[in-house]
């Protein structure tokens, strides 16, 4: 049976005029930090009345969180943070897989340099060496957004950022951020450095390859293909 949300997390009151976007964005930040649970309900009455809002705007940003496949609802039931099992980290592997290997296919097509990254790796050894797993998921994740974006096709960005927030969800519900702390920056770096390789030859192979095995090892899904 689903616990409240009271008994895992507490919202604060909200600013009028930002209401659903806020409250949205708390919700989901509470999801992705941990602080509310898979499994975990979420009841549009405490939540509204933690924040001292009205329901509405609670259920809007439910719904959109629904949409984005962080929560779900059973009629007549409150709505729930969504558990993963192994077969949805599989699916999600599989997608992630195609769309960041189709975004360096198309890099790689275009031949333009790209920034190096070097902010997102930044950013990736500060979560490393601060050791809180879901910072160092979502600085990973910054990382792998940073490469989609820079295919230059919006279509697969919109697509990619669809899944985003699963992709985080299912990382944690793994042990992959308890296990690959170590060298995590390190391989980070030599796939960056793979694909301005591979930009500079115009020949995709080697790092498509790797970044497969990056992100099917990062999710625990050895083997998928």
């Amino acid at each position: 049976m689903p616990r409240s949300v009271s008994t895992v997390a507490t919202f604060a009151p909200v600013r009028a005029g930002l209401l659903v976007s806020d409250i949205h964005a708390r919700i989901r930040e509470a999801i992705l930090t941990g602080r509310v649970a898979p499994g975990q309900a979420l009841r549009d009455s405490t939540v509204a009345e933690q924040m001292r809002v009205s329901r509405s705007p609670v259920r809007e940003a439910l719904r959109m969180l629904e949409q984005s496949g962080l929560v779900t609802k059973e009629p007549n039931k409150p709505y729930v943070v969504v558990e993963f099992d192994a077969n949805d980290v599989r699916e999600l592997a599989g997608m992630r897989t195609a769309l960041e290997t189709l975004a360096v296919r198309l890099i790689v097509h275009r031949g333009e340099p790209t920034s190096g990254f070097g902010d997102e790796l930044d950013a990736l050894r500060r979560a490393v060496d601060g050791g809180e797993a879901s910072t160092i998921v979502r600085a990973d994740r910054r990382f792998h957004r940073a490469v989609v974006d820079a295919a230059g096709n919006s279509r697969l960005t919109s697509s990619y950022d669809g899944l985003r927030d699963q992709i985080v969800l299912a990382m944690l519900s793994t042990d992959a951020p308890a296990r690959g702390h170590v060298g995590l920056v390190e391989r980070h770096v030599e796939l960056a450095a793979l694909l301005a390789e591979a930009i500079t030859s115009r020949d995709a192979t080697e790092v498509v390859a790797r970044f497969e095995r990056h992100i099917l090892d990062g999710m625990d899904c050895a083997g998928l293909f």
